[in-house]
C-alpha cells in the first residue's frame, strides 16, 4: 500500500510569494439621517403599488416589482436619491481609478427600479451584465423590521463565483466566502454588474422596500473574452451594446435626455 506523503513534513527546497489577483469592489455608502427621504420615498411607491400590477423578473414569492422607469419619476424623493446614487459612484470611481479626471464622474447614465417584498418574498441568482452595464446598487429604504429590532431576514448575498477552491477540512461549508448584506435603511451597497447577487425569503414584519439600479459610462469597459458567453448569458440586446455601442448610446433616450440637460446647466453656467 502506498503512504500518502503530508506536504508540510516535505523539505523546503524553493521559496513562494502569494498575490491576490483581480479584487472585486464594493462600496457601502450611507446617507445621513435617511428617515425623512425614505418617507417620501415610500408614500410615492405605495401611489403606484396600488395602481401597478407587479412584474415578474427575478423576484418570487410575495412580492412587487415595478420596471426601470422609476427614476423618471416627477417626485423631489426620487431626485435627491438619483443624487445619491451619483455619489456613491463616484466614491468607487475616485477608489477604484488612478488618478480620475472630470470626465469619470460626468455623464453617468442611470435605471433603476423598485422592489418590494413582504413575508415570503426572495430573489432568485441573477446578474445584470451586459455590454451596456458599469456598476449596480441595491439602495435600501426599508428594512420591514421595527427600529431597533435585528434585520435577520431578507439577506442580500453576493455569490462568490471566482472558481477559486475553498478548503472544507477546517470548515466545511463550500458557500464561507459569499458576501451577506444585512440590510439598513439608507445605505446603498454598489458592485460590478457582473456579480451574481439574490435575496434570502423575507419574513419581517412589515415590507421591506429596495431600490436597485445599474449605470454605465461610455469611459468604463468589461473586458469581455472569447468563450464569455459559455459562462454569461448574452442576449441580442447585449451583442448590440457591445459592437454597436455608439449607434445604441445615440438611440438611448435616456442618454440622450441626459446629454440635454448637461448642455442646459453647462449654458447657465456661462
Amino acid at each position: 500500500m502506498k503512504k500518502r506523503s503530508a506536504i508540510n513534513n516535505t523539505t523546503v527546497t524553493g521559496s513562494s510569494e502569494l498575490e491576490n489577483l483581480f479584487p472585486i469592489p464594493m462600496i457601502r455608502y450611507r446617507i445621513p439621517n435617511p428617515e425623512d427621504l425614505n418617507a417620501r420615498l415610500e408614500a410615492r411607491i405605495r401611489e403606484e403599488m396600488n395602481a401597478t400590477p407587479t412584474l415578474d423578473a427575478t423576484n418570487r414569492g410575495n412580492s412587487w416589482r415595478f420596471d426601470k422607469q422609476f427614476l423618471e419619476w416627477d417626485n423631489d424623493a426620487v431626485r435627491e436619491l438619483k443624487g445619491h446614487m451619483h455619489n456613491a459612484v463616484a466614491s468607487m470611481v475616485r477608489s477604484t481609478v488612478k488618478d480620475p479626471v472630470d470626465q469619470h464622474f460626468q455623464e453617468w447614465l442611470f435605471e433603476s427600479w423598485v422592489l418590494v417584498h413582504r413575508k415570503g418574498g426572495y430573489n432568485v441568482a441573477h446578474v445584470h451584465s451586459s455590454a451596456r452595464f458599469t456598476w449596480s446598487g441595491i439602495y435600501y429604504a426599508k428594512t420591514g423590521f421595527a427600529p431597533g429590532t435585528p434585520v435577520t431576514k431578507g439577506i442580500t448575498v453576493l455569490q462568490d463565483r471566482s472558481g477559486v477552491p475553498k478548503e472544507i477540512l477546517n470548515n466545511p461549508d463550500p458557500f464561507e466566502r459569499e458576501c451577506r448584506i444585512t440590510p439598513e435603511a439608507g445605505m446603498i451597497v454598489l458592485f460590478p454588474s457582473t456579480v451574481w447577487h439574490s435575496v434570502e425569503p423575507f419574513e419581517g414584519d412589515e415590507e421591506r422596500i429596495t431600490i436597485p439600479f445599474n449605470c454605465t459610462h461610455s469611459g468604463f469597459e468589461t473586458p469581455f473574452y472569447k468563450n464569455m458567453s459559455d459562462f454569461f448569458e448574452i442576449t441580442k440586446e447585449n451583442f448590440m451594446w457591445r459592437n454597436f455601442r455608439g449607434l445604441k448610446l445615440l438611440t438611448d433616450i435616456n442618454y440622450i435626455k441626459s446629454r440635454l440637460r448637461d448642455r442646459q446647466k453647462r449654458k447657465k453656467a456661462k
